[in-house]
């Protein structure tokens, strides 16, 4: 069974790029803690997160290609939805996760939808790029 993974933003909005098929997953339940990995190569990202780390928000280079970052962010399950295909008669799963917190959702927009990110957000990553070249 495939169960589809679509990420929300935190005020519930879906983001059309955070949509992703599991046919690893077993159980889930709402509440449930679940960690997404993303491939970045992006200097500024990868630097403010490695300040923010947290067990939602985390880096990991071992084992990757060249110049990538593997981020990890932590979602929460707020709710799971059995689709049914009508063509098929086969049962999909959906389940619903939002980011566990403001970092997490910022990171995640930046990474995806850079366009749908919030400006401060990205006028914060400017500066601290800026700041950093300075030094």
């Amino acid at each position: 069974m495939t169960i589809i993974v679509q990420a929300t933003t935190m005020r519930g909005d879906l983001v059309e790029k955070a949509r992703w098929p599991v046919n690893d997953l077993l159980a889930v339940q709402e509440g449930q803690r679940i960690l997404v990995n993303f491939s970045s190569r992006d200097k500024n990202i990868i630097s403010y997160i490695s300040r923010q780390q947290s067990s939602d928000c985390m880096l990991d280079t071992q084992g990757n290609q060249k110049g990538e970052t593997t981020v990890i962010l932590g979602f929460r399950v707020q709710e799971i939805r059995q689709m049914i295909d009508a063509k098929t008669s086969k049962v999909d799963s959906m389940v619903i996760v939002t980011p566990a917190n403001k970092v997490v959702e910022a990171a995640m927009m930046f990474m995806l939808q850079p366009e749908k990110c919030d400006p401060r957000f990205l006028g914060m990553l400017k500066e601290r790029a800026i700041r950093q070249a300075g030094s």
